[in-house]
């Protein structure tokens, strides 16, 4: 009688043959050639491609994938020769680090060290085992997860954790081959006892407790028990439901392909369910009790204190920059839902914000609500202060943002400045003096005007590099031409302007030209190209406040990477070259700008939440503004 297979591995693909038939010896398992090349693609690029995409650009991306497929093909054909399992390695690595930098370079390399050795391609002349070909599906669902999250919070953590459960997932399997059907077999063993037991409830107790109350006149003679016939198998006493023993034998793709397939499908299952129990969507809170929105001319009611239990708030935890603010929940909520539904902050035009009052922030008249100092006998001061989302006061409350706290630290001084807020999310340099310039011919001219700017400038140089556009001879709105070029608002502009219609044929005569492109600049020439457009438009406010005898200031403002990591702030992939960037810019900018970016280091503290800082960080500017304009404030408090 033949052997009884008690432990069958995944090297023996299962197969049943009648109990007493000689089993043929096993033969090694074997992965379809193509579910194998795919489920290698898939270790070896799922995160440098997607990285590279985000850091590099598409051209990037698509470079990556092409050096990718090139290399595991290489590692099928020769990766049983120490040439040709190290040179697709390191040719790989080599690319990427010519497209996309070091950190790529070193993504490739473990992805396809992992993907040759996972399929069983171990490095030649080295004493190490060959690990069973499914080593490759979790490694595989691993990279994908880590591709889907990497954009995340998780930065460059999870693709390192992904390298090391890979390596642990291949030492493991290597030396416990089957593990996985050991593991397996528990699970179906006590899955299959309590669906056995649920099943017998109904089938057999049940009715054998009904036939028990039914009098014995019905019953069929002979019919000595409420229970059918169970014939017990001899050779499973212990099992008398189980079937007959058989015989395993390899040989069978299709049944292990849909228990790899099987476990694999849990795994994505519980990596998706892992990914929104990690990232819950925030619930939306309701519309905030108190007035109206106001108007240009109608001063803001007072805003009476809510009911807590009235909105909801945010459930994620604060940020370590709001670590000790007891408001920041409520802001939080607050902003996501004028955001969402009272569209309080817009993606395309010119004015970006509308006027409204949330529990800390009040807009009237296109500009953020300013603590002003108490009335007095003394002359005031009007500042007109000029800046994007940062000087606006994302993250701040209204008595808290650098305009605030700028005419605190001025009435501090005995100076009573009006400090307008005029600044608006997503405006360059040239939209500041463009609102400058609207503003001198509808109001009285300030006494002294504010810029405050750089992180625009940077993303719009960004976004120029990124659509290989260079230095171009007209102002980018970079975030309405980002909504406008998006793909639901391209697709909805044309359905509403050209309905189902097919495009006809060009007329003579008419065509659209293809974009000139340039080659991309690098993390230097960006920096450059912001300071150039910068330099270049400062005579466009610089001119104005001659004419209009106003006093005019501009700042570089402080960035995240302007100092060195802090715990508690973010640390993201492109750090260094946006530090690069940010340096370059920094020693080509116009002697007339004031670089602040060296504000905040040696501050051991968190500040940022994400590129916008918190109320400590806007003091910490406020003061250094002050440093510069306190003389000219107090000339104009003076004359």
């Amino acid at each position: 009688m033949g052997t009884v297979h008690d432990r069958p591995t995944w090297a023996d693909t299962p197969r049943r043959t009648p109990v007493g038939a000689v089993a043929a010896p096993p033969a090694p398992h074997r992965i379809h050639p193509a579910l194998q090349i795919a489920a290698m693609l898939v270790v070896a690029g799922a995160v440098p491609v997607q990285r590279s995409v985000w850091v590099a650009g598409s051209l990037a991306g698509l470079t990556i994938a092409a050096v990718v497929v090139v290399c595991v093909l290489a590692l099928r054909r020769f990766g049983d020769r120490a040439w040709g399992w190290f040179g697709p390695v390191a040719a790989g690595m080599v690319a990427a680090w010519a497209v996309a930098g070091p950190q790529l370079s070193f993504w490739t390399g473990a992805g396809l060290v992992l993907a040759a050795w996972g399929s069983g391609t171990p490095p030649p002349r080295l004493p190490v085992a060959i690990p069973p070909p499914v080593t490759l599906a979790p490694l595989a669902v691993g990279a994908l997860f880590a591709m889907l999250r990497s954009r995340s919070e998780f930065g460059w953590r999870l693709p390192v954790l992904f390298v090391v459960l890979g390596v642990a997932t291949i030492l493991v399997l290597t030396r416990w081959p089957d593990l996985p059907h050991t593991i397996g077999r528990l699970v179906a063993g006590w899955l299959s006892a309590v669906l056995f037991g649920a099943l017998g409830l109904f089938v057999i107790v049940l009715p054998a407790a009904v036939r028990a109350l039914i009098p014995g006149r019905w019953r069929r003679r002979g019919d000595r028990s409420g229970w059918s016939g169970i014939v017990r198998s001899s050779h499973t006493p212990d099992r008398p439901w189980s079937p007959e023993v058989t015989e395993r034998r390899a040989g069978s793709w299709p049944r292990t392909a849909a228990i790899v397939g099987a476990a694999t499908a849990v795994v994505v299952l519980a990596g998706v369910l892992v990914t929104r129990a990690d990232d819950p969507a925030p619930p939306v809170a309701a519309p905030p009790p108190g007035p109206a929105p106001t108007t240009a001319t109608t001063a803001p009611a007072p805003v009476a204190p809510p009911d807590p239990a009235a909105v909801t708030m945010t459930t994620t935890p604060n940020p370590p920059a709001y670590a000790d603010a007891d408001w920041w929940q409520r802001y939080a909520g607050d902003m996501q839902y004028s955001s969402m539904w009272l569209d309080h902050f817009r993606e395309a035009g010119f004015t970006k914000i509308k006027d409204g009052t949330t529990t800390y922030m009040t807009l009237q008249d296109g500009g953020r609500t300013t603590w002003r100092p108490p009335p007095c006998d003394c002359r005031r001061v009007t500042l007109w202060f000029y800046g994007s989302a940062t000087g606006m006061g994302v993250g701040q409350r209204d008595d808290f943002t650098v305009a605030s706290q700028l005419a605190q630290r001025a009435w501090r001084d005995g100076i009573a400045v009006d400090v307008v807020n005029r600044a608006m999310p997503g405006t360059q340099h040239w939209a500041q003096a463009n609102h400058f310039a609207w503003d001198l011919v509808n109001r009285e001219a300030p006494d002294v005007a504010v810029f405050y700017t750089g992180v625009t400038d940077l993303n719009a140089a960004k976004w120029l590099d990124e659509q290989r556009m260079g230095d171009r001879n007209w102002p980018i709105d970079t975030m309405t031409a980002g909504f406008m070029s998006s793909e639901p608002i391209v697709a909805t502009v044309r359905q509403s302007t050209r309905g189902d219609a097919t495009q006809p044929p060009n007329p003579p005569g008419v065509q659209l030209r293809p974009p000139v492109t340039v080659p991309q600049l690098g993390p230097e020439g960006i920096g450059r190209l912001t300071a150039e457009r910068l330099n270049r438009t400062i005579p466009m406010g610089a001119d104005l406040a001659d004419r209009y005898d106003v006093r005019a200031f501009w700042f570089w403002e402080p960035m995240r990477v302007s100092r060195p990591p802090v715990e508690g702030e973010a640390v993201e992939e492109g750090d260094d070259d946006l530090r690069r960037m940010v340096a370059t810019a920094r020693a080509g900018l116009d002697p007339r700008i004031v670089d602040l970016g060296d504000t905040f280091v040696g501050v051991p503290r968190p500040l940022y939440f994400d590129f916008h800082f918190n109320e400590e960080g806007a003091s910490l500017v406020a003061d250094a503004i002050y440093e510069q304009v306190g003389p000219a404030l107090r000339a104009a408090a003076s004359g």
